[in-house]
């Protein structure tokens, strides 16, 4: 682990940031809870609909977080911590804004 605010994705619709005290790991937990929640890792995975994907979740056994909230880069993102701990953000891209 450097410290720095790092960001891997490795195939579409899959990536992970990791980090220790990483500004932008608490900036992404603000939005998405707000507050910090997440522990070094937290996985994120891009879905067709948010809301049904994190219904889908809790119904099989992962603890709601937070509901989808609108962000700033346009995506609709949700946080589930799994039955392990791990952190999840479901997100969907929403289409641009027009005008």
């Amino acid at each position: 682990m450097t410290g720095r605010d790092e960001s891997r994705s490795w195939t579409p619709g899959v990536r992970r940031w990791s980090s220790r005290t990483c500004p932008h790991a608490e900036h992404i937990d603000r939005l998405e809870v707000g507050r910090r929640v997440a522990g070094q890792v937290r996985v994120a995975f891009q879905v067709p609909d948010a809301g049904e994907a994190t219904d889908r979740l809790v119904a099989a056994g992962a603890t709601l977080v937070a509901a989808p909230v609108a962000t700033p880069w346009r995506s609709l993102n949700a946080r589930l911590e799994a039955p392990a701990g791990l952190q999840l953000t479901l997100f969907q891209e929403l289409a641009p804004e027009l005008g």
